[in-house]
């Protein structure tokens, strides 16, 4: 996903290297959801998340420069942006492979 800080555009994506890297520093695992609905009250989180995200495609940004670069009140247009590109890499729902079935609870005796 293109985000773009100043004039110059960056890249996020998020692979398992990524994901180990949040969790390294932060010991935070971003596959735990309440990751995601927390993260605005921990800008330590943010930065790293946005840091780790930024990692495949500019691999000598470092955090430190990351979070120099952020700015509280770019935090409504890099919050979604980090979302959108967390979002790109999850498995697409699969569709119901019986959808005949019938779905509601059976009593048991």
């Amino acid at each position: 996903m293109p985000a773009e800080k100043g004039f110059a555009p960056y890249l996020l994506a998020f692979d398992f290297k990524a994901i180990c890297a949040v969790k390294s520093v932060t010991g935070k695992s971003l596959l735990n959801s309440t990751v995601w609905e927390t993260m605005e009250d921990d800008p330590e989180l943010v930065s790293c998340i946005l840091w780790a995200g930024l990692q495949l495609y500019q691999p000598a940004l470092p955090l430190d420069d990351v979070q120099h670069m952020l700015l509280p009140s770019q935090l409504g247009q890099v919050l979604p942006k980090i979302r959108e590109a967390w979002t790109a890499v999850q498995p697409k729902a699969e569709p119901d492979p019986k959808p005949e079935l019938v779905r509601e609870p059976v009593p048991v005796p």
